[in-house]
């Protein structure tokens, strides 16, 4: 149909990998309502983060991800929405998985290289453009993939 050839063409996929995003958006809409809620956002999470405990995903983080991929703030997630916010956190073409595309998104003017190295700024980042809480937990992610690694 033409939202499918649309979102294709706009995400720059093949309709085959976005009916693999269909399929994704189906198993987690599990009212089948056309939308994803709340509570059905929350366990795709800990789904796709492979959490054992809701301790392991903190609520505001939670939060963040919810008003980030619901773009137009209507309280649900339809199928564009959910397809934005799906590749750039999940697709097989990213490199570094979803925990590096989160906290890329805190710090967009931060170069990366592969598996959360962090290269030099591309500007001075000046006083106060961290979040403290935020590098904290980044540092500490870095720390615990690059003991994964070796």
């Amino acid at each position: 149909d033409d939202l499918t050839l649309d979102l294709a063409k706009k995400h720059q996929i093949s309709c085959i990998d976005l009916d693999k995003v269909k399929l994704k958006f189906d198993h987690f809409d599990v009212d089948k309502s056309g939308v994803i809620d709340f509570q059905e956002f929350e366990a795709m999470m800990y789904e796709l983060l492979h959490c054992h405990s809701k301790s392991d995903l903190p609520r505001n983080r939670l939060n963040r991800f919810w008003h980030e991929a619901d773009i137009d703030g209507n309280g649900v997630i339809d199928f564009e929405e959910f397809t934005e916010w799906y590749l750039k956190y999940f697709s097989e073409a990213s490199n570094n998985g979803p925990v590096e595309a989160f906290y890329a998104s805190y710090m967009p003017d931060v170069q990366r290289a592969n598996k959360l190295d962090l290269i030099q700024p591309k500007e001075p980042l000046g006083e106060g453009k961290w979040d403290s809480e935020v590098m904290k937990t980044y540092l500490q992610a870095k720390s615990y993939s690059s003991a994964e690694l070796h």
